[in-house]
C-alpha cells in the first residue's frame, strides 16, 4: 500500500498507543453499546447531527479510531457505518466491538489519502473529530477526496480542536506556565510539523517515550478555503469554550477564548 513516509510512521505510533489506551480505558465498548441506546457523543455533537436525517444513511467517519464516536452514531439513529483509520490496532478494536454489539458498521485499514475511486458518492454524511485533521499535511487533497466520496447532498460534519489552541503550551510542556496559561507561545503561522515522542495518551492522560508522532497546524482560514472549494457549502460555523482536546480542560471555565469549533457543510447537487 502506497503511503507518505511519515503516515507509515504514525500507523506505528498509533499501533502502540492502542494497548496503552485500552489499558488506562476504564469503560468496556463491546458491553455498553449492547444498550441500543448508549451514545457517548456530547450535547454538542449530538445536536448538531439531529439536524440530519440519519436513519437509513450512510455514514464515514475519517480517523475513527477505535469506533466509538461513528459506533454511537449507528446505535441512536439507523444509519450505516464505515469507519476509516490508519492504525491496525484501533481498527481491530472498533471490528470486535461492532460484532459483539451487532451493529452495521465496517472498519477498513487504511491511509485516508490513499482511498481510491471505490468510495465515490458513497456517503450521505462524512463526519471529522477532535485531532483529526491534523494528521494531514495537505487540506486541499483530504477535502478534494471527502468531495468524491460525499453523494450529491451529503453533509460533512466537523467537531474540531480550534486552531487557536495551537499557540498554547499544554500542561506537560516546558515553555507552560500555570500563572499565565494564555501565554501565547507557539506562532499561529506556523510552516513546520509538531514532531513527538511522548505518547498520545489522552485517556488515561500519561507519558511515555512512544515512537514519532508527525502532525501540522492548519489555520481556521486554511480549513474553512479547503472544504469551500470542493464543492461544499458552509450551512454553520460555530466556535465554544469547551475544550474536546481533553488538555485544555482547565480554561473551560473562563469562557476567554475558543477551545473547540464545529462545521456544517452540504455538498452541492450536481
Amino acid at each position: 500500500m502506497k503511503t507518505d513516509n511519515y503516515s507509515e510512521k504514525n500507523r506505528e505510533a498509533w499501533n502502540e498507543a492502542a494497548s496503552v489506551h485500552k489499558k488506562n480505558r476504564k469503560v468496556d465498548y463491546s458491553v455498553l453499546f449492547k444498550n441500543k441506546d448508549y451514545s457517548m457523543l456530547d450535547t454538542t455533537l449530538s445536536s448538531l447531527l439531529k439536524k440530519i436525517s440519519l436513519s437509513g444513511r450512510t455514514v464515514a467517519q475519517l480517523c475513527c479510531n477505535n469506533g466509538r464516536e461513528l459506533l454511537s452514531i449507528v446505535n441512536t439513529t439507523g444509519a450505516t457505518g464505515v469507519g476509516f483509520d490508519i492504525s491496525d490496532e484501533f481498527i481491530a478494536e472498533a471490528s470486535v466491538i461492532a460484532k459483539s454489539a451487532n451493529l452495521d458498521c465496517r472498519f477498513v485499514r487504511t491511509n485516508i489519502y490513499d482511498l481510491n475511486t471505490e468510495y465515490d458518492n458513497t456517503f450521505d454524511l462524512i463526519l471529522f473529530t477532535a485531532g483529526a485533521l491534523t494528521w494531514f499535511h495537505d487540506l486541499g487533497r483530504l477535502f478534494e477526496l471527502v468531495g468524491r466520496m460525499l453523494r450529491p447532498e451529503g453533509y460533512l460534519v466537523v467537531y474540531e480542536i480550534h486552531p487557536f489552541t495551537n499557540l498554547l503550551a499544554l500542561k506537560e510542556e516546558p515553555a507552560y506556565e500555570a500563572k499565565n496559561p494564555y501565554k501565547i507561545v507557539y506562532r499561529y503561522f506556523r510552516n513546520d510539523p509538531w514532531v513527538s515522542d511522548t505518547g498520545a495518551d489522552y485517556i488515561g492522560k500519561t507519558t511515555y517515550k512512544s515512537k514519532t508522532f508527525t502532525s501540522f497546524a492548519h489555520k481556521l482560514s486554511d480549513i474553512i478555503t479547503a472544504i469551500g472549494s470542493n464543492k461544499i457549502t458552509i450551512k454553520e460555523f460555530t466556535e465554544y469554550p469547551h475544550d474536546v482536546s481533553a488538555s485544555l480542560e482547565s480554561l473551560e471555565k473562563d469562557k476567554i477564548v475558543p477551545l473547540s469549533y464545529t462545521i456544517l457543510g452540504q455538498k452541492s447537487k450536481k
